[in-house]
Formats: structure tokens, C-alpha cells, sequence
């Protein structure tokens, strides 16, 4: 395209004010009450939440499964060879860092610190009618993890990525926003009210989200840098460690994914595989110890995964592990699909929908047991060994000085702890860049040639996702009111996942009834196929 002509059509480019405002407003009218009266806003917040996962937690189990199937359905069916670009179109990225912005770009430091210390919930109140504190529970804790983080979330993350990527690569619409990837579902219905609301939905289902990476990820940053430095890990550091957090994924947001989330995601990938392998030789047990668990701990998730899904404990046997945990993870899950959709689908141009699929799947669910087998093995042999009591730990500190307790017994802890800081601080970095980009991309009315968003707005949108938890801190209330009303937005989100996979099989069909796609050859023309493109 001709440099200029370029030029005019990104001038064109505008801010879609009642998106963008109706959004903002919605996150002040949930955030103000909470803040302003946090007791009564939690006790009005759990009571919806116990009533959703009481009466609906059934219907969150078969979503998990309809997302499996479907994903599994779309691997190995005719829709899975269907490329998101030309037939002829090159991946955009390596598959190094495809598979590393796969990672990094989602699950975030979550992930590191829920892989030290989710097994000790699991020992102390097991599924599956096991004995707690027995070895026997220790096992099952240890493949619980990555049960849960594994294969069925990933299947939930990627359900609505093939009705995203058509639309982007195949049809190539301009218009990043999941309304638009609905609309071989809903039709033109998505230019009115009802596509405002699933917009405005999906920007305060995805900011709301993002203070659950917050809370689980930033106190762990805050006590390690506390450990290394000596100043003391109170409110004032949390606020400063959100604002030069923010400063950084500000850069790398502003570099675009070419050339700041990919940069970051290759790197932290490559450090986090390294630290890794020296926990898993250097810690409790070592490397023969971790082997062992981790080759149980499989065979455990094969034999029990469609037992582990559909237990919901009808005779009230433990303390609510399925609305704690599989039910809870899979609304989780379902919040973030429309835009890890969006966002997976973003970096997979030039690869087809089955190597998107088996990509995200396949390297989410190997680095999520990775991960997970190593840290939980550290942990259970430290505990079970009486090399610690973890779960007094746990229950005196919490979470983050657990962990750097459980750091503490490695050689060279302060090496280790320097290490484990910047992993945590590279994750929380690429998760809020890839955030801030997808926000900013869907509240303007389109992206550029080369898909990004403007510069500004992905800096706006970067400082919107601190602001958030800044002035909850601030103000002393509790970030899980708000992480639970965008739990409870998960049950509405379930239905827009399903419309995604309609639209997406919509979409197909009726381009192929209008003879501008061809499934055959793979060649997409919006004034018609020729014969070329047809294979005649």
C-alpha cells in the first residue's frame, strides 16, 4: 500500500467514546461502592457469588467439557486446516516465541506462585473421598495443579480464538472486538446494543480480571524485594512496585508485540526454564524425587480426568473443593477466554486453526505441568520429609513468605530469590502488555494496517490497569470483591464463548455459500473466488 494513502487511512482511525466511556464508567460504579463501604459490598458480593456456583456450578463442569470437545473437534475436523491469513502467508513469528508469548502473554506470575503453594489446600481438604495428610493426598495435591491449569483451562482460553482469527486474517476486518467475531452468530444485531454490552462487558470482565493477577503476583514481588533490599513490604512499596511495573510494560506496550512483548516473553521464557531446572536439582528431594511425582502425578490426571471434572461432592464430604477450586477455575477460565481468543489469535497469523489450537493447548498445558510438578515437588518433599511445616507456614505468614521460606533452604537463596523477582516481575510485565494492547485495539473503531492500536492509548489503557489496584490499596479495600464480580460475570461469558464457536462455523459456511471462501484451497475473496481460487 502506498506510504501515504497509509498514513490517511491511520489518521482515520478513531476512539470509539461510548465504548470506551461506558466501560470506564461501569469499573468506577463497581469500584466506588466497594471502596467507599468494602463489608458491605463483600457481604452483598459473596452472597451472589454462593448462589451462582451453588445453582450453576454443573453448568460450569459442562462448559469445561463442551470446550474440550470442541477443541478437540476443531483439531482433527475439516475447520482445523483453515489457515488465518492466505494460503501462501507465512507465520508472523517464530515458533519459539510464539509458544513464549503463548505463555507469558496469559498466565502471568499466577502461575509461579500458585505452582509453590496450591498443593498444601489440596492436602489439607482432598477430593475424591482421600484421607488428608496422607501420602496418598500428597500425590493426588501434586496432580490437582496441573489438572486444573492444564488442558481444560487452555481448551477454555482457546474456544473463541477461531471465530477471532477468521475474522482478523481470513475475512481481514479491521474491527478488533469480539462483538465482530459474533457476528456470524448474532448478524447485524452485533452494530446495536447488543454489541456494546458484550464490548463493554469484555473491558470490564478483562481490567476487573487483572486484579487477580495483581493480587496473587505483586505480594510475592513486594516480599521478595524486601528480602534483597531491607526496605519494609508494606502498602507505600505495593503502590511503587505497581507504579514502575506499570512504567515498564508502558515501554514495551508502546513498542508493540514485535518489539516489546515478544522481546520480553523470549527472554523471561529462557531465565524461568533455567531456574526451573536448578530448583528442581538443587531443592528437596531433587531430580529423582520430581521425577518420580511427576510420572505419578500424570498417571493420577489420566486415570481420574473425567472423574476429576464432574465430582461435585453431592454428600458435602470437604470444605466446597468444587466451587473453591474446579468450578472457580473454570469461570476463571471462561472471563479471560474472549481475550486470550482475541489475543492468541493476534500472534498465530500464518499458522492454521489446528496449529493455533494444539499450540496453545500443547504448550500451556506441558509448561503448566513443568512448572507445577517441579515447585509441588519441591514443596511436598520440604513438608512430608519434615524439613517444614508448610501448612503452619501458610496459615501464620501466608503465601508469598511461604514461598520465600521454601526458597530459603535452596544454596545461594539470595540468587535464587534475585532470580524467582525477575521472572515474577517479566510475567506480570507481558500479561499487562498484552492487556493493555487488546484494550486499546477494541476501543477504537479499527486497528491499523499492521493490526496495532494507537500508541497513546495503549499508555492510557497501561495506566488504567494500575489505577484500579492502586486506589484499592489506597483506600484499604480488599481487591477480592472485585475479583468475584467478574467471576460472576463468567456465567453471562459462557454463552458468549458458545456464540463465538456459532459464528465460527457461520462464518464459514455462508462465506462458502456466497463463494468467497473456499475450504479446499483455503483462498478467502470478498468480490468472489475465481477459478484459480476455486482449484478449477
Amino acid at each position: 500500500m502506498d506510504k501515504n494513502k497509509e498514513n490517511r487511512l491511520n489518521k482515520d482511525i478513531k476512539i470509539d467514546k461510548p465504548l470506551f466511556l461506558g466501560s470506564i464508567i461501569l469499573l468506577l460504579a463497581v469500584s466506588i461502592p466497594i471502596i467507599m463501604n468494602p463489608e458491605a459490598a463483600m457481604e452483598v458480593v459473596n452472597s451472589i457469588n454462593a448462589v451462582i456456583t451453588k445453582y450453576f456450578g454443573n453448568w460450569y463442569v459442562w462448559f469445561a467439557f463442551f470446550a474440550l470437545i470442541v477443541a478437540i473437534w476443531f483439531i482433527f475436523g475439516k475447520y482445523g486446516n483453515i489457515k488465518l491469513g492466505d494460503p501462501d502467508t507465512k507465520p508472523e513469528y517464530s515458533t519459539f516465541s510464539w509458544i513464549a508469548m503463548l505463555f507469558c502473554g496469559g498466565l502471568g506470575g499466577t502461575l509461579i506462585y500458585w505452582g509453590f503453594i496450591e498443593w498444601i489446600y489440596y492436602f489439607q481438604d482432598p477430593p475424591l473421598h482421600y484421607e488428608a495428610g496422607t501420602w496418598a493426598a500428597a500425590e493426588l495435591s501434586a496432580a490437582l495443579g496441573p489438572y486444573h491449569w492444564a488442558f481444560m483451562s487452555s481448551a477454555i482460553y482457546i474456544i473463541g480464538a477461531a471465530a477471532c482469527g477468521y475474522m482478523i486474517y481470513v475475512r481481514k476486518i479491521n474491527v478488533f472486538r469480539i462483538s465482530e467475531a459474533c457476528r456470524g452468530a448474532f448478524g447485524d444485531k452485533v452494530d446495536g446494543i447488543l454489541g456494546r454490552i458484550i464490548d463493554i462487558g469484555f473491558i470490564f470482565g478483562l481490567v476487573g480480571g487483572s486484579a487477580t493477577a495483581f493480587s496473587a503476583g505483586t505480594p510475592l514481588i513486594t516480599a521478595l524485594f524486601s528480602q534483597l533490599t531491607g526496605i519494609p513490604d508494606n502498602n507505600t512499596l505495593k503502590v511503587v512496585t505497581l507504579v514502575v511495573i506499570a512504567a515498564i510494560f508502558a515501554c514495551t506496550s508502546y513498542l508493540g508485540v514485535s518489539k516489546g512483548l515478544k522481546f520480553v516473553s523470549d527472554w523471561n521464557i529462557r531465565i524461568t526454564i533455567a531456574v526451573l531446572i536448578a530448583i528442581m536439582l538443587l531443592g528437596a528431594g531433587g531430580l529423582v524425587f520430581t521425577l518420580d511425582m511427576t510420572t505419578t502425578a500424570v498417571g493420577i490426571i489420566a486415570q481420574n480426568f473425567i472423574q476429576l471434572n464432574s465430582w461435585m461432592d453431592p454428600g458435602n464430604v470437604t470444605n466446597n473443593y468444587p466451587e473453591s477450586w474446579s468450578v472457580y477455575m473454570w469461570s476463571y477460565s471462561t472471563v479471560y477466554a474472549p481475550f486470550y481468543g482475541l489475543f492468541y489469535a493476534r500472534i498465530s497469523k500464518g499458522r492454521t486453526i489446528k496449529q493455533m489450537i494444539l499450540g496453545t493447548v500443547g504448550s500451556l498445558s506441558v509448561g503448566c505441568i513443568f512448572v507445577f510438578l517441579i515447585l509441588s515437588s519441591f514443596g511436598i518433599n520440604l513438608h512430608m520429609t519434615g524439613g517444614m511445616d508448610l501448612i503452619a507456614s501458610i496459615n501464620e505468614v501466608g503465601g508469598a513468605y511461604t514461598i520465600i521460606s521454601m526458597i530459603d533452604t535452596l544454596p545461594a537463596a539470595g540468587v535464587f530469590k534475585a532470580a524467582i523477582l525477575l521472572v515474577m516481575v517479566a510475567f506480570v510485565v507481558t500479561t499487562y502488555d498484552a492487556t493493555s494492547g487488546v484494550l486499546a485495539s477494541v476501543s477504537q473503531t479499527r486497528v491499523d494496517e499492521a493490526g496495532e492500536s494507537k500508541r497513546w492509548l495503549r499508555l492510557v489503557w497501561a495506566a488504567g490497569l494500575v489505577a484500579l489496584p492502586t486506589g484499592f490499596i489506597l483506600a484499604g479495600s480488599p481487591l477480592t470483591a472485585i475479583q468475584t464480580i467478574v467471576i460472576i460475570c463468567a456465567l453471562p461469558c459462557t454463552f458468549v464463548c458458545i456464540a463465538l464457536v456459532k459464528s465460527f462455523i457461520g462464518m464459514v459456511k455462508q462465506d462458502e455459500k456466497d463463494g468467497k471462501f473456499s475450504l479446499k484451497t483455503g483462498w478467502y475473496n470478498e468480490n468472489g473466488l475465481t477459478k484459480e481460487q476455486k482449484g478449477e
